[in-house]
Order: structure tokens, then C-alpha cells, then sequence
């Protein structure tokens, strides 16, 4: 009963804090950093300052699977290397109780003996794993812009992550990615602390000399960036996850939460790079004065246009180019011929993402069925005056019979099931909601799922 009135608790706190009058919008933050009170800034890595093309981080494993049957690996890559992480992690708190999170490298060596591979081998995907990582992190605009108001505010900036990757490597990605002022990078692999247990930040302030009320902690995980950043004395800005936000939107989730089995790795992929790439957007969506994608030429080609070209590949022609200028002009209210031109360069460097996400394989008919479906709930919620042509023009594909009434009861399900879960096992339960709850600890779902007759 405690552990119910706890998550019970938390979830009615998180959702006060997140909600648009309480939340911690941008310019509330500016104004914090601002403060001479402020000397420090410290960003979360991860989904704050950097994103993934993902809605779950272990989908681009998936990318390896099929080169890593080449190099002699009898099973799949991503389930080894999920249970190698699992090995690492067992093995480190046999021989060092104290620290919380293992290495890369103690990662693959368990990879080694997991997946029956010699040690050059588990190097090499090790490297093909490190260069995947790099190929596919953006910097989020929105934390970008903060982090660049610290800087010209005079503040000192720092990083804090939870991760398996070393300080070298993460400072590596950071210096790509523009954020070469940052002073200090602080990983739970290497201190052997970590935010989620709440260690690692007192750690940072001792290192730091300095008291945590001269620090602001920006991140998306409410309990590992705020709560336990509240707890050890740092002031707080909690930017939810890209995928986190649009979870968030009810009739978001209501939309993808019929469909019980789940998508494919690399449908979940070109998902979240669509959510990436509309982030801006979506912000706009659920305000007052929405707007299509702001305006913004390049968030229309990559999250509209790209992917309906992707999802009608079989019918379109070499023509795309005049398909999606002819879309583009439909939007346009201004400067048709730039608007045009911008949206289509945008499409078509989605489609070439598209092309290393699926990795050589097709969407199946549900998953094409989830991404038109989600394109019609982004373009829904805004205001748009040619809303039905564009909807009307998504590629049409068959919609179940029973689906009124499985939506019905997922909505239901959503709704009931939401106080009992963080963010993260929320968003489980909508893109994979059989797998979540056969996996499921807690035992309330676990009944649940036994009522449901999705666990035997």
C-alpha cells in the first residue's frame, strides 16, 4: 500500500509541476540563469541536450543486428547486448557493491562470453555501436538555445549523465555537436555514482567546491534530474523528453494505444525522428495559437512530406520531387517558390535517414498504418486551412473493424494505468503494451495483465 500512495504521489506531483501554468517553460528558465544567485549550469546529455531517433534508447541496437550474423554472432545483436548490460551490471555489484553503473568496456567484455564471440569481434561491434551512436545524436534546439544563453550570461556550464560511456567519449560528441564551452562532464561509469539513486550529484558539488543552491540542474527525467537534484540542494529545470511530450498529449497516446503487439525497431525509429524533428512544433500544437510547424519549411518536409513519400513509395515515380513541391505550395502563405524548395531538400535528406533506419527493411502494413496515423494527429492539432486535402491524402491503409472499441478500451486502460507509472514504463505501455506488461514488476500490473489475459 505504501509503494501505491508513493507512485500515487509522484504522479499527481509530476503532472502539477509539468502542467503548462506550473511548468518550467523557457523563458522561466532564462530568467533563473540570469539570476546572480546562478554561477554554475549543469545539462543533462541524453534527451535534454541531445537526441536520438528513437522512442525507446535500445532501438538502435537494431541497426546491428544484420551486420553482426556477418561477423559469426549466432543471435541477434540487440538481444545480447541488452543481456550483456544485464551481465555487466550483476557482475559489477558482485565485485564492487559501490558503484552503480558499468563501463562500455566492461559491457563487451561480458558481450564476449554472453554471445560466444572472440574478443576481436565484440571490439568491433563495441566500435560499430560507438559510431552509430555518433551517426544519429542532434542537438535539441530549444536546450541549445538555454545552454547558449548560460554562456553569453556569463554562467560556468557543466554536464552530468547517467551512462555506460566514458567522459572522453561523451566530451568528443559534445565538441561535434557545438557544445565545446562545456567546462566539466561528470559520468556515472566513471564516478561510479548516479543520479537515479541521487549519488552522483553530490559527487559534482564536492568537486566542484561549491554550494548547490549556486547550481541550476537542467534535465528531462523528473526523478532522477529534479527530485534528486532538489534533494541534494541544486535548483531545477525540468524540460521533458521529446517523446515524454508527446506522450503527454492524451489523444496523442490514444492514438497508437490500440495496437497491442507493437511496432518494429525501425518503425519506433523513423517515429522518434519525426517527433525530433517537430518538437518546435509540437510546443505550438498545444498552445493557444497553433500553427502548421511553425512556419518552418524544413519541420514540414521532414515530418510531413518525407514521410508520406516513405509510406507511398510503392505507388510513387521518379516524380517525388514534383509530388512534394506541389504539396509544399499547398501550405505555403507566403513565398511559395522558397517555401517549396526548402520543404522539398527537407523530405528528401528524411528519406535518406529513412533508408539507414529500416536498415534494408520494409514498414509492414501497421507500422505504415501508426506512421500515417500519427502524421494525421500532428497535422490534426493544428490549425490549418487546408487540414481535410492533406489529411485526406495520407496513404490509405485498412483500418481494423474492431478498432473503435479497442480504442475505447485502451483509452480507458491509459487513463487507469497512468498514476502507477513513470514516464518512461507510460510510454512502454503505448508502443509495446504486451511486452511491457509480461515484463512488468509491479503487482498491480502484473494482475492486470493476468486479468487481461496478456501474461499466463
Amino acid at each position: 500500500m505504501s509503494s501505491l500512495l508513493y507512485r500515487l504521489g509522484y504522479a499527481l506531483k509530476k503532472r502539477a509541476i509539468a502542467s503548462p501554468r506550473n511548468g518550467d517553460a523557457i523563458e522561466k528558465i532564462r530568467k533563473v540563469i540570469e539570476s546572480p544567485a546562478v554561477e554554475i549550469v549543469s545539462f543533462d546529455i541524453f534527451d535534454t541536450l541531445l537526441v536520438r531517433p528513437v522512442l525507446e534508447p535500445t532501438d538502435l541496437f537494431s541497426l546491428l543486428d544484420d551486420r553482426s550474423q556477418v561477423l559469426g554472432l549466432s543471435e541477434q545483436f540487440t538481444k545480447v547486448r541488452i543481456a550483456a548490460e544485464k551481465h555487466a551490471k550483476a557482475k559489477l555489484a558482485r565485485h564492487e557493491p559501490s558503484k552503480s553503473e558499468p563501463t562500455i568496456d566492461s559491457i563487451y567484455e561480458s558481450f564476449s562470453e554472453i554471445g560466444d564471440v572472440t574478443t576481436e569481434v565484440a571490439l568491433t561491434l563495441k566500435a560499430m555501436e560507438l559510431g552509430g551512436e555518433k551517426r544519429w545524436l542532434s542537438v535539441r534546439p530549444r536546450v541549445r538555445d538555454i545552454y547558449d544563453h548560460a554562456l553569453r550570461s556569463g554562467k560556468r556550464v557543466i554536464a552530468v549523465s547517467d551512462t555506460y560511456h566514458s567522459c572522453e567519449f561523451i566530451a568528443s560528441i559534445l565538441r561535434e555537436q557545438g557544445f565545446g564551452s562545456v567546462e566539466r562532464i561528470y559520468v556515472s561509469s566513471e564516478t561510479g555514482k548516479t543520479k537515479a539513486k541521487g549519488t552522483l550529484f553530490p559527487v559534482v558539488l564536492k568537486d566542484l567546491k561549491v554550494s548547490g543552491s549556486h547550481v541550476l540542474h537542467i534535465g528531462d527525467n523528473y526523478q532522477s534530474d529534479i527530485q534528486n537534484a532538489r534533494d541534494a540542494g541544486l535548483l531545477t529545470a525540468h524540460v521533458p523528453s521529446v517523446v515524454n511530450r508527446y506522450f503527454s498529449n492524451f489523444a496523442f497516446a490514444c492514438a497508437w494505444s490500440w495496437n497491442a503487439s507493437g511496432l518494429s525497431p525501425q518503425a519506433r525509429m523513423i517515429l522518434g525522428h519525426i517527433l525530433n524533428y517537430c518538437d518546435e512544433a509540437n510546443e505550438a500544437a498545444v498552445g493557444e495559437q497553433p500553427s502548421l510547424f511553425s512556419g518552418n519549411p524544413r519541420i514540414f518536409g521532414s515530418v510531413f512530406l518525407g514521410p508520406l513519400l516513405l509510406t507511398g513509395r510503392s505507388e510513387a515515380s521518379p516524380g517525388d520531387q514534383e509530388i512534394a513541391s506541389s504539396w509544399a505550395e499547398t501550405v505555403a502563405s507566403s513565398n511559395e517558390e522558397a517555401f517549396s524548395e526548402a520543404a522539398v531538400i527537407a523530405s528528401g535528406r528524411f528519406l535518406e535517414d529513412a533508408e539507414l533506419l529500416l536498415n534494408g527493411r520494409s514498414l509492414t502494413e501497421a507500422d505504415m498504418f501508426f506512421l500515417s496515423n500519427t502524421l494525421a494527429r500532428l497535422l490534426g492539432s493544428c490549425h490549418l486551412s487546408s487540414e481535410m486535402q492533406l489529411l485526406d491524402s495520407l496513404p490509405p491503409l485498412p483500418e481494423p473493424t474492431h478498432f473503435s472499441k479497442i480504442r475505447r478500451m485502451r483509452s480507458f486502460e491509459l487513463n487507469v494505468l497512468r498514476p502507477f507509472l513513470r514516464d518512461r514504463e507510460y510510454v512502454r505501455l503505448i508502443i509495446d503494451r504486451q511486452t511491457f506488461l509480461k515484463q512488468a514488476k509491479n503487482p498491480i500490473l502484473r494482475t492486470y495483465g493476468r486479468w487481461k489475459n496478456v501474461i499466463g
